[in-house]
């Protein structure tokens, strides 16, 4: 005759089970890519015309991600900015970005996630990130100073400390703001422009 087992086996082990896969999902949600809120980011960018007058610019089509080892990308939507008159966004789409050949400029660097996530919600850290800006078919080291706050357990927010000065020069851009400068009939616009960015990442 086959001895029974005791009633609570079948309870245990159920619990086990329950428990394991507990421990699997935390572990894969702890580990999940962190994805940019483009409705709370924004990057923004200064332009100087004519030696005196400065225009703030800003793009409306962020997209970013941050992965489980820390390789965070964000990508600009080079047909989706606003410098607050149509013509002149048309412009810039047409004769300085060439959007229609380069689409897109991505920002990519390795972030310290785990150092991060270490972090209480409300704490910030300022930290320096090198990374590689692709833009207009070139790409250029650049570093940026940040200040990183954990704005909740699922939410970070990374905001330039000072700007980051991008040089059209870098990007071949000196000719397309050449022939910006003759359309409008300026004396001149400045080759290089201040960025400064405050993304917010969730996951």
């Amino acid at each position: 005759m086959r001895a029974r087992s005791p009633r609570w086996v079948p309870a245990m082990n159920l619990a086990r089970t329950l428990l394991a896969a507990g421990l699997l999902a935390l572990s894969a949600y702890g580990f999940a890519d962190w994805e940019l809120d483009s409705d709370a980011s924004s990057v923004s960018f200064v332009s100087v015309k004519n030696a005196a007058v400065a225009e703030s610019h800003y793009f409306t089509g962020l997209t970013g991600r941050v992965s489980k080892a820390g390789n965070a990308t964000l990508a600009l939507n080079m047909t989706a900015f606003e410098t607050l008159i149509p013509i002149r966004n048309e412009r810039m789409v047409e004769h300085l970005f060439e959007s229609a050949r380069f689409p897109l400029a991505t920002f990519t660097v390795d972030v310290p996630i785990a150092e991060l996530l270490k972090m209480k919600r409300g704490a910030s850290a300022q930290r320096d990130l090198s990374g590689t800006l692709a833009l207009h078919g070139a790409t250029a080291d650049l570093t940026a100073t940040v200040i990183v706050t954990r704005v909740g357990r699922n939410a970070f927010a990374v905001a330039s400390q000072r700007p980051v000065i991008v040089s059209a020069a870098q990007f071949n851009l000196a000719g397309g703001l050449e022939t910006l400068r003759e359309i409008a009939g300026l004396v001149s616009i400045a080759p290089s422009v201040p960025v400064s960015f405050s993304l917010v990442f969730r996951r």
